[in-house]
């Protein structure tokens, strides 16, 4: 019973911490007395560890942390609901994320109102149209003067942003005039196309003011 006795305390005296008194240890260079006395309460002082897989001390603990690098992975705004992981979630909501950022909504752009666009070929041509736009979609009416004739003139056409396409026809002598131009508020140019019955086309540029807005 005695030697079963003193078996068991010598386990435990070898697994216990020695409590000492912090004014019996002494720290010197960069060292850290709570680490001093961690190490001295273990009986690190003198001995050190056999298993180098592991730190003997909080100070070689710390030191083997500060030498990794930690890589920041930054989470999404909300988890998708659709996934069959929390992995898969978090991929379908990054993906979404990155979708709604790199969308960037175009200029809702209105062109509706009456206009005058001079077309710089030889002899020049002045057109007068009152446009009207429903989403996308450019219509109207309107007139085009060739030197001493005015003709009636029907237009059509689409706006996406600052990019306007229009195709005029004239009623009397058929002509197809395909404008392309970029529009800014109250004012549009580019160039232009004719394409007349006789079969010949020719090209120039076009300038173009609105007169009056139309809501």
């Amino acid at each position: 019973m005695l030697i079963s006795f003193l078996i068991l305390f010598m386990i435990l005296a070898t697994n216990s911490y020695a409590i000492l008194d912090p004014n019996e240890i002494s720290a010197y260079g960069g060292e850290s007395l709570a680490d001093k006395l961690i190490e001295e309460s273990q009986g690190l002082g003198s001995i050190r560890l056999s298993d180098s897989r592991f730190p003997a001390s909080p100070k070689e603990s710390r030191s083997l942390q500060e030498n990794k690098s930690l890589i920041w992975t930054p989470m999404p705004n909300s988890l998708s609901g659709s996934g069959n992981t929390p992995l898969e979630s978090r991929t379908i909501s990054e993906d979404q994320d990155n979708a709604q950022t790199s969308a960037t909504p175009a200029k809702d752009n209105r062109v509706a109102g009456s206009w005058s666009f001079e077309l710089n070929d030889t002899p020049s041509k002045q057109v007068v149209l009152t446009l009207f736009q429903i989403e996308d979609a450019v219509f109207g009416s309107g007139s085009i003067k060739d030197r001493n004739n005015t003709f009636v003139t029907a237009a059509s056409g689409k706006i996406g942003g600052e990019q306007l396409d229009l195709n005029i026809v004239s009623i009397g002598t058929i002509a197809l005039y395909r404008l392309s131009m970029k529009s800014n508020d109250d004012s549009a140019s580019g160039i232009y196309k004719i394409y007349e019955a006789s079969g010949q086309t020719r090209t120039g540029n076009v300038q173009g003011i609105r007169n009056l807005p139309m809501s």
